[in-house]
């Protein structure tokens, strides 16, 4: 049983390699880093442990009691690890959508008026070429006003997805309503 155990720490500390890895490569805090040292050497150590129990056919109590400890060790690095891994990517799919968000309008999904603009920068400093498609709704603000924000938006929204579906997806699309009274 005690072999058993402390094969099974071996595993949950190798099971944890990969995602310390994943971490190691998101975060340059140096404290993961370290982490990473100690699981190699815990591996080590758990493997250099189970050599020494292999050779003797009894164990003792305090045998049986460390590869209990070793076995809930390297379960509880596997979790922790684990954890770290998945706040990680948790923050990092908070940081896209708020980089999206800022970047594109909220009712339409099309790019806002900052992103074509740096988009547009960037294709003329890097000499590429490119194409301007402008789109005026006729009479918006009256059908705004005649039937409310709520169908105007509804048919901005529309009408945006019909753009969409009708655009390739490498094209930059941008939403912005200017209401004129005149």
């Amino acid at each position: 049983m005690t072999v058993f155990l402390i094969i099974t720490g071996v595993c949950f500390l190798l099971a944890s390699l990969k995602p310390i890895l994943f971490i190691c490569q998101q975060d340059s805090n140096v404290g993961w880093k370290i982490l990473l040292v100690f699981i190699i050497l815990f591996i080590f150590s758990y493997l250099l442990f189970l050599y020494f129990l292999y050779g003797n056919a009894s164990h003792t109590l305090v045998e049986k009691s460390l590869s209990l400890i070793l076995f809930l060790g390297g379960l509880f690095v596997l979790m922790v690890i684990k954890l770290g891994q998945k706040s990680i990517k948790k923050i990092q799919n908070a940081s896209y959508q708020e980089k999206y968000n800022s970047l594109h309008d909220s009712l339409t999904g099309l790019a806002n008026r900052q992103h074509f603009l740096n988009v547009i920068n960037k294709k003329i400093n890097q000499g590429k070429p490119f194409s301007v498609f402008a789109l005026d709704i006729n009479h918006f603000k009256k059908i705004n006003d005649m039937l409310g924000h709520l169908s105007a938006d509804q048919m901005l929204i529309k009408i945006a997805s019909v753009i969409k579906k009708q655009f390739l997806a490498n094209v930059l699309l941008l939403g912005s309503v200017v209401i004129n009274s005149y």
